[in-house]
């Protein structure tokens, strides 16, 4: 054996005594809120490391130069070593892209824009919003956002707000909030065709709500706020405050019932746009007890196609990020219609 075959061969044993490298979460906090929230941080950390991350916390100062613009903050995410998502906490930069094509809302908050690290997105005529993209249409890593400034709905300053939601992370990361391993799809009339498959890869009970079996309204919907399940893929019209499920339902509702949900799948157009003051699919993240996670949109538009697939990503062991870049990778040439539903999807919380 020559000394090539010798080292070829050492490393091959090596490789299955060392460790793999660990994937890397960049926790990237507003500079002004992090000494407000320094122990909650500092834990969350802790439950990342425990949880087979290592997470990379980095204060980001919206004044510097270097700091300000949506490019900063994806050229500091190209550059983390191993990045594997992204958690930003606070007010951080906001990419505005404009979508020629959507035959709905062509102006947009665009979290996909950060977490597309490898293809090159282009403002063609200066006026602050991308209008272009090259290559692909594949993410690399997952970011959500924990974005509480413009939550006023609870009377709490923002950090309180922040550190509630913490807690309630580390409850769940160690095991003491648990809801009912059961999921129920809540359908208003447009979409009652829609039915259990779609989070059966995940749970084995499924409660179906539709017509004809019940009156999809506002009644119905806020009746079953207090039974447990730990997912609710939730389908109705909406807007950026308020849901129409038969009737407004607004975040004050939400927030002063606390259903018992810790993950939201929110087919509710404009939702999750976190630039409105109480965007209602934020909202639920904050309140006292439940509500760790919703995946929303920015504009008209949902997780509309291959939904099961996520699902089954879930099912398989992936974490909520992991199973969103997987499910949004199926499809790297999409249609015009797909960009339409999904261009101004986000993930709000962990």
């Amino acid at each position: 054996m020559n000394v090539r075959h010798l080292i070829a061969a050492l490393l091959f044993i090596l490789a299955g005594v060392l460790p793999a490298a660990t994937p890397v979460v960049a926790v990237v906090v507003n500079k002004n809120l992090q000494p407000l929230i320094q122990d909650r941080l500092d834990r969350y950390c802790a439950d990342l490391t425990a949880d087979g991350y290592t997470p990379v916390v980095r204060a980001w100062d919206l004044t510097l130069t270097g700091e300000k613009t949506p490019a900063d903050l994806k050229a500091y995410l190209a550059s983390v070593t191993g990045i594997k998502g992204a958690m930003f906490i606070g007010d951080l930069p906001v990419c505005i892209f404009y979508h020629a094509a959507d035959s709905w809302d062509k102006t947009f908050a665009c979290d996909s824009y950060f977490m597309d690290l490898d293809n090159a997105w282009t403002d063609s005529n200066a006026d602050g919003k991308y209008d272009t993209r090259a290559g692909t249409f594949a993410l690399r890593i997952w970011v959500s956002r924990i974005k509480a400034s413009n939550q006023t709905l609870f009377g709490l300053p923002e950090y309180e707000l922040v550190n509630r939601y913490l807690d309630k992370n580390h409850r769940f990361r160690t095991g003491t909030l648990r809801l009912a391993n059961q999921a129920l799809m809540w359908s208003d009339t447009d979409w009652k065709w829609y039915g259990p498959t779609y989070l059966g890869g995940a749970y084995g009970t499924v409660t179906t709500a539709r017509e004809p079996d019940v009156t999809t309204d506002a009644t119905d919907w806020k009746s079953r706020w207090q039974t447990e399940y730990e997912t609710e893929f939730f389908m109705c019209h909406s807007a950026e405050t308020y849901h129409q499920p038969g009737g407004n339902v607004g975040g004050t509702e939400i927030a002063a019932a606390d259903p018992k949900r810790l993950f939201w799948n929110c087919w509710n157009c404009s939702s999750g746009d976190y630039q409105t003051g109480n965007y209602v699919a934020g909202t639920r993240l904050y309140t006292p007890t439940n509500g760790l996670l919703a995946i929303a949109t920015t504009k008209t538009g949902s997780m509309c196609y291959n939904v099961p697939t996520y699902y089954t990503n879930l099912g398989g062991g992936k974490s909520h990020g992991d199973a969103f870049v997987s499910w949004w990778n199926l499809q790297p040439s999409p249609s015009a219609s797909v960009l339409s539903w999904h261009y101004g999807l986000d993930l709000l919380g962990d």
